[in-house]
């Protein structure tokens, strides 16, 4: 698999174009929920409601459901 890169925060592309961009397959439901969900991450780093280490740990277990939806797409497509 090649590697994943996306960007966060408020200035950032949405992550739908970033894995486009990058060819990645992708859910675009799916793809809406995460966005919403990145975007709720900055709101809360932006307000001081979360901290900084908060942020990254919520960050990558964002990065994570990310990557294991492309997986699941990969292997739906290796089979058909």
């Amino acid at each position: 698999m090649q590697t994943l890169k996306l960007i966060f925060g408020a200035m950032a592309p949405k992550l739908a174009e970033q894995l486009k961009s990058q060819n990645f397959s992708y859910n675009k439901v799916d793809m809406i929920h995460f966005q919403k969900d990145a975007d709720a991450i900055v709101r809360l780093k932006v307000r001081g409601l979360i901290t900084a280490f908060e942020t990254e740990k919520a960050t990558n277990k964002l990065i994570k459901s990310i990557k294991k939806h492309i997986e699941s797409r990969l292997q739906e497509t290796d089979f058909k």
